[in-house]
């Protein structure tokens, strides 16, 4: 029997079709035999030890959903807040270490090692790679007297305990970079603890109180306007936003210290799908939506990842100690 013309093209069509999915199910054979996988094939969940609406929340939900097109996965956001950070830093820690649940950590995950009653333990994570980091600052109201880190200074210890401190919490990491600026200045900078960077900044603002350390996320709307200045930031090298203003190591003071963040996850996740997470965080981090949030939130790129990552965090750790001692917030043994 003779096919027609139209039924010569349904056969072609059909045998085109079962042809790939031929090949399909070969190319699944074959990656099964060779014991590759696809990653990820599931939900990948990122934990942030914060409440939601914070910079570290924010962060996390940008990266999402970028990781969520790139991945054609779905990717949350769990805020697992409390503690200063401990809570969800310890469930992260005990989490199956697969790479399907990670975490946006910060320096707090040191911090806590030392400052609180159920520590974390930063060899307990696997370092995938890092994504930002804040200097801190030393800032004062706009119309303070001092126009220098060398005259605040001056007048410090001229003064002594005459100017006082806020600090976003009583064992906050802009509370130990204070001190140890103090410290190391040969001052006294009298601390009274706020709950957060917005009431701390504010009492400045307010002129009850003389300067901050806050990150600058937090104080640059009044850099703006004025109304606050900033004496010196606690970055290594001078940031491009401020190019006017010194470091603490340019003001003859031995201090740089930043707050970073990045992925972290469960110690143990296999070398490959550590290697995946990081290919698609790198590209989120190319996007120009990523470089618009970190231009927006003043935050600046931290990409160390996997052993350079903690080589970096170790190299620190003894530095941090040292802050949190000379602060007086080592906890009770």
């Amino acid at each position: 029997m003779m096919l027609t013309q139209k039924e010569k093209k349904v056969s072609r069509s059909i045998v085109l079709i079962l042809a790939g999915l031929f090949l399909v199910l070969w190319m699944s054979h074959e990656t099964l035999a060779q014991g590759k996988e696809v990653f990820p094939s599931k939900t990948v969940t990122i934990v942030v030890p914060w409440a939601a609406g914070g910079s570290s929340d924010t962060a996390a939900r940008v990266m999402a959903k970028h990781l969520s097109e790139i991945w054609g996965q779905p990717v949350i956001v769990v805020n697992q807040p409390g503690a200063t950070g401990v809570i969800g830093s310890l469930k992260l820690a005990a989490s199956e270490p697969d790479g399907y649940t990670v975490g946006l950590l910060s320096t707090a995950v040191q911090t806590t090692q030392y400052t609180s009653p159920n520590p974390t333990d930063r060899h307990a994570y696997t370092y995938v790679i890092g994504a930002y980091f804040e200097p801190f600052t030393m800032a004062v109201k706009g119309d303070a007297p001092w126009k220098s880190l060398k005259e605040f200074v001056e007048y410090a210890k001229a003064n002594p305990g005459k100017i006082t401190h806020s600090s976003s919490g009583a064992a906050s990491t802009d509370k130990l970079v204070a001190m140890a600026f103090a410290r190391r200045s040969g001052i006294q900078l009298p601390d009274v603890p706020f709950e957060g960077y917005a009431p701390a900044v504010t009492a400045v603002l307010s002129g009850k109180i003389h300067s901050t350390s806050a990150t600058l996320a937090n104080l640059a709307p009044y850099l703006k306007s004025g109304d606050l200045r900033v004496l010196a930031v606690s970055s290594e090298k001078r940031l491009s936003e401020y190019p006017n203003v010194p470091t603490f190591m340019e003001n003859g003071v031995n201090l740089k210290w930043i707050n970073w963040n990045g992925i972290l996850g469960p110690k143990g996740i296999p070398a490959e799908r550590m290697a995946a997470i990081q290919t698609a965080v790198e590209k989120v981090y190319a996007m120009k939506a990523w470089q618009d949030f970190m231009t927006t939130s003043f935050i600046y790129s931290f990409p160390l990842k996997g052993d350079q990552f903690k080589t970096q965090i170790d190299k620190d750790d003894p530095v941090l100690k040292e802050m949190i001692e000379g602060a007086g917030l080592m906890r009770a043994k």
